[in-house]
């Protein structure tokens, strides 16, 4: 049996606490002062580290940004796939999804407005993910991109199983469950972001009832 690196293990779990405290500590930053006033010795400040060990961890604040934008999706796709696996009918997860997305949105409110409102970060992240634009990005950059595809599809993948769910148990009728899936996160999310714009608010209970009882009454078998 080979004899386990307790050194090695200990030094790893410490430079992953160092990593979140960093993120953890940027994310506050960032909502206080915003993308582009944001410097890394305000990073360094908040999470009590030199900024030389900052840089250490990450090389930019834009990598820090979108690090912590990647373990948001993180968090979102664990209680995604939780309420997916529950024993209870496909309607009822479709609602629990609505809701959750809706509450984890808001309690990430800061960042995401933060992503949304900064011409700048706006900017870099659509020039990324624009296809022409992919030689010209770094590789740091492509595998951000990678990384982000990747986890945006468990949102879907989750959805699309849950209305194949509804078919198969008779509660939906048949229909393209990709097409549809996509159809609904776009509801979703488009619904929650033009929330910066309108002018009227909606709590959460009338948010996902809304949401939830428009896009049932399009694929509730009749």
């Amino acid at each position: 049996m080979k004899k386990r690196d307790l050194r090695s293990e200990r030094e790893q779990h410490r430079r992953e606490e160092n990593k979140e405290y960093i993120l953890s500590a940027s994310e506050s930053v960032f909502a206080k002062k915003g993308f582009s006033f944001a410097t890394m010795d305000d990073i360094a400040e908040g999470a009590q580290f030199s900024k030389a060990t900052i840089y250490h961890y990450f090389k930019s604040k834009k990598e820090i940004f979108f690090e912590i934008m990647l373990k948001s999706l993180d968090e979102m796709n664990s209680e995604l796939e939780r309420i997916q696996k529950k024993k209870t009918s496909a309607a009822k997860k479709l609602k629990e999804i609505v809701r959750f997305t809706f509450d984890f949105f808001e309690r990430k409110e800061n960042i995401y407005r933060i992503f949304l409102m900064e011409r700048e970060l706006m900017q870099k992240f659509f020039r990324f993910m624009d296809e022409k634009q992919k030689p010209a990005s770094s590789n740091q950059d492509l595998e951000y991109i990678r990384k982000h595809n990747i986890k945006k599809k468990v949102l879907v993948e989750v959805i699309r199983q849950t209305l194949e769910e509804g078919m198969q148990s008779g509660e939906f009728r048949r229909m393209d469950v990709t097409d549809t899936a996509t159809a609904f996160t776009s509801l979703v999310h488009g619904f929650y972001f033009t929330r910066f714009w309108r002018e009227k608010r909606y709590d959460l209970k009338d948010c996902t009832n809304l949401i939830h009882s428009i896009f049932l009454r399009g694929i509730k078998k009749a």
